[in-house]
């Protein structure tokens, strides 16, 4: 049984504690769907966990045509997942490069001119 936290007992844990957490309320959600292609989605969930140990929990909702969304975010990456209504997949990935731009304040100032 899942009891209610306080923000300060959710900011006492860890990282790897609210990710575990995460995690947890996640798989409860996925044993709850009942949507058409909730077992595809638990395979997909299965076989990405067997691949990547670890993996947190995704960004994830439901769509009104029944189709189901899963995204992951980091400071390195863009990791999506959409999952038709018919159970056809769709993925996108986008590896993130942090640009240093002198005109928005970051990175260093030349003295060059342009010519």
């Amino acid at each position: 049984m899942t009891k209610d936290l306080d923000r300060e007992e959710l900011d006492r844990w860890t990282k790897e504690e609210r990710d575990e957490q995460l995690r947890l309320g996640w798989e409860r959600h996925l044993a709850e769907l009942s949507t058409s292609i909730a077992p595809v989605i638990r395979l997909l969930w299965t076989r990405m966990l067997e691949a990547i140990p670890g993996l947190p929990a995704p960004y994830a909702g439901a769509f009104e045509d029944g189709s189901f969304q899963m995204t992951w975010e980091s400071v390195r990456f863009h990791f999506n997942i959409e999952i038709a209504a018919t159970g056809e997949a769709e993925w996108f990935y986008l590896t993130v490069k942090r640009v240093r731009c002198p005109a928005a304040g970051f990175g260093r100032r030349s003295d060059r001119r342009p010519t």
